[in-house]
Order: structure tokens, then C-alpha cells, then sequence
């Protein structure tokens, strides 16, 4: 069954800060649906392994999801590993690695700032080892835009997730009789920016939030809540936030891409160091960067339960690389100004936004740019021991 902008697939499943907030200590322990996280594909990034056997890349051909990281492991002799399909390497490759004696492993992460850089029709990306191209020893990556959501029992797991424009949802049913219905009113009234089943004879279900869905169905800070129609009563509800697409732009993410997380707690693509529930605390923003028109909203999602606060600084922290603190990494800094402090629960998911107009507020000036962070408390089982952690950086320069 084909829906407009989302697919039902009739397919078969196989299951294959701060003085208020250091003295109080919370005792909770992860629940079976939080430590699934762990375990669901999207939630967290996968390692693909492709061994050099002779002269062939084994698997020659591999799909995966974005943020997840390909790993070469050489067996013998001297090769490469080379994008494109030449013999040639002058530079404008997307990606090189050695593989020899002393390199017996090259490895690269394919996240959504790679792939915007580097694109190629439909996320495809050739590769060869340029010594032995013309005996065939060639490769390719397929870069894959899913996030996976998986129903188990009567919830989502997890319930919360963030992609960037273009990419797909995908809700895949384990048991029982399910809707994945867009809204927070527990009711079908046609206004809905998705609905389906999600039962036996649909046991999955996508959505692909292009830039023409979000136009067509525009939503409070791009964010879109769901929920199931049978199950609404007992809490099972989701959502999905468009992150990418606002006034700024994101920067030292705790996903490996920049200084390492403290204690290798690393979060997914875009997102801060991990926190208990396993991803990291993820901020965007929406609205506008116009002073006059003060409209900037930051949202964090991907939180544990308790208060947290929202930041500005001058500055981008050791180069935008960020330093280690507590359990993440400390991104904002310079001339820091406290803009308010923020309580994430379940009954607002376990995410937050601000509420103050933060030009207003801050004075900020036209053309400045200025660095905002998520500060906040993590008291249950805190990767680290250290009991906070920071979301991402979010950087806006200010217009007129």
C-alpha cells in the first residue's frame, strides 16, 4: 500500500548545572525499552566490516545507514582503498586510506556532513584499490537515509528521534495491532501529516520528511508527533524533529567526529556525548536569526529526566572541537550568559525548548555570532559518573 509522501510495506518482518540541580540525586534505572535502545540500528551507530581477501573486497557491496562507519581490515600484501573507479588519485577522492603493513585498517564514517560535502546519485559510492583495479578488486557503499523505529509492545522504541531533510522514518511492527498516526490528540480527523496501520498485514511503515512533505504539512518547530490510535491511553507516542533546517548551524557533536567523549560514550551523528538512555542530547534550532523579529526557539530532545540549562557564549571552545567536561563535551564559552533553566519529563517526552525572546534578552548585534549549548542534569546511571552532561553546540549569527 502507497501513501502520499510515506509507504506502507506489505513485506514480512524477520526479527534478525548549577546549584538547584547538584543537590538533588534521582534513583532510576533503565527501563527494558530504554536498554533496547542499545540494540535498535538507528539509535545508535553500526561498524561494517570489509576484509581485503587476495584481490577482492569481501563484501564487495555494502549498505548502510548514515553515521555508520565502513571498516577495511587488510589480510596480506599492499593495497588501498580509493572512491571512484580510477587508477588515478589526485585529490578529489572522498575518501582514501592505505591498507598495508603498517595500516592494516583503514575506517570511515559516512555522517550527513560527508554526504552533503561529497555527494553522489543515490548515495552510491564507488571505490577500488587503484594497484589492483584492473583485476577487478572494486567496492561500493551505499549510503542509506532510514532511521528505524521499532514497536515493541505498546511503545516506540525510541520514541524520540531527529533526522535531517530527505531522510525516512521507518516503524516496524514486532506484535499486535498498531497505527502510527501523526497528531497528539488520540483521533483521525483527516488533518494529519501521516497515518497508517502497523499490523500484520503492514508490518512497516515510512515516511521521507522531504522538503515538500515539510512545506505541505508544516509543524511548531518542525517537529512531528505520532502516536498509535489503540494505544493512545497508555502512552505509546513518538516523535519526530527536522533538525538541519533552521536558523543556525550545529557544531562540535559528540559523535566522534571532533574531541572524544570522556569515557567513549559517543553519541550519534549531530548529537552531544551519550547520556544513560544511550544517544545524546541533540539541540536545533527554528525560527529566525532577525533581531527584530525574535523568534529563535532552541529545542533539545534525546534528554534525561530533570533540569537543564540553556547557554550563550562568545566563542566556539578550542576551535569548535569542544573540551571534555563532566560527561560531555563543553562547546560555548566566552563571556557565557545564562538564558533559563528548563525541566525535560515524560510528559514532555524527555525534551525542551526555550521560551524567552533570546535577542531580547542576550542584546545581541547585527552580524554577531554567538554559540548556544544545553547544560544538564543526568542522575541516573550516568555513563561517566559524573552526573551532567552538554547537548551539541548550535551556532547562530545574528541578522538585522
Amino acid at each position: 500500500m502507497r501513501l502520499f509522501y510515506g509507504t506502507a510495506i506489505n513485506q514480512p518482518v524477520t526479527t534478525s548545572l548549577l546549584g538547584q540541580m547538584g543537590t538533588h540525586t534521582m534513583n532510576r534505572q533503565l527501563s527494558l525499552f530504554s536498554a533496547l535502545l542499545l540494540f535498535v540500528g538507528s539509535a545508535n551507530a553500526d561498524v561494517v566490516i570489509v576484509n581485503q581477501v587476495n584481490l577482492a573486497f569481501t563484501p564487495q557491496d555494502v549498505v548502510i545507514n548514515v553515521g555508520d562507519t565502513v571498516r577495511w581490515v587488510r589480510s596480506g600484501g599492499v593495497h588501498d582503498v580509493s572512491e571512484g573507479l580510477d587508477d588515478i588519485i589526485d585529490g578529489t577522492e572522498a575518501f582514501y586510506g592505505l591498507l598495508d603493513s603498517p595500516n592494516p585498517i583503514f575506517e570511515f564514517t559516512f555522517d550527513e556532513a560527508f554526504l552533503a560535502a561529497h555527494p553522489r546519485v543515490g548515495n552510491l559510492y564507488d571505490y577500488c584499490c587503484t594497484p589492483h583495479l584492473n583485476f577487478g578488486m572494486i567496492g561500493t557503499v551505499t549510503v542509506q537515509d532510514v532511521v528505524d523505529v521499532m514497536q515493541y509492545g505498546n511503545s516506540f522504541v525510541p520514541s524520540e528521534v531527529s533526522v535531517t531533510v530527505g531522510q525516512t522514518v521507518r516503524w516496524t511492527r514486532t506484535g499486535g495491532n498498531h497505527t502510527v498516526t501523526e497528531g497528539t490528540d488520540g483521533a483521525v480527523n483527516g488533518n494529519e501529516a501521516f497515518h497508517s496501520s502497523l499490523n500484520s498485514s503492514v508490518p512497516v511503515f515510512e515516511v521521507t520528511f522531504t522538503e515538500a512533505f515539510i512545506a505541505a504539512n508544516p509543524r511548531t518547530n518542525d517537529r512531528y508527533d505520532y502516536f498509535c490510535l489503540p494505544h493512545f491511553g497508555s502512552g505509546m507516542t513518538g516523535g519526530v524533529t527536522i533538525v538541519g533546517s533552521g536558523p543556525g548551524t550545529s557544531f562540535c557533536s559528540g559523535d566522534g567526529s571532533v574531541t572524544a567523549c570522556p569515557c567513549g560514550n559517543t553519541g550519534n551523528s549531530g548529537e552531544g556525548c551519550a547520556n544513560d538512555t544511550g544517544s545524546g542530547a541533540l539541540m536545533s534550532g527554528a525560527g529566525s536569526a532577525s533581531i527584530a523579529t525574535d523568534d529563535l526557539v532552541l529545542s533539545v530532545v534525546n534528554l534525561t529526566p530533570g533540569p537543564g540549562l540553556f547557554f550563550q557564549g562568545n566563542n566556539a571552545v578550542n576551535g569548535g572541537n569542544g573540551n571534555t567536561f563532566g560527561d560531555g563535551l563543553r562547546c560555548a564559552g566566552g563571556s557565557v550568559l545564562r538564558l533559563e533553566i528548563r525541566f525535560a519529563n515524560s510528559g514532555n517526552n524527555f525534551t525542551t525548548r526555550t521560551t524567552i525572546p533570546i535577542a531580547g534578552t542576550t542584546g545581541v548585534g547585527v552580524g554577531q555570532t554567538k554559540r548556544y549549548q544545553y547544560w544538564y542534569r543526568d542522575a541516573g546511571t550516568s555513563p561517566c559518573s559524573s552526573l551532567f552532561n552538554l547537548s551539541n553546540g548550535y551556532e547562530v549569527t545574528w541578522g538585522a
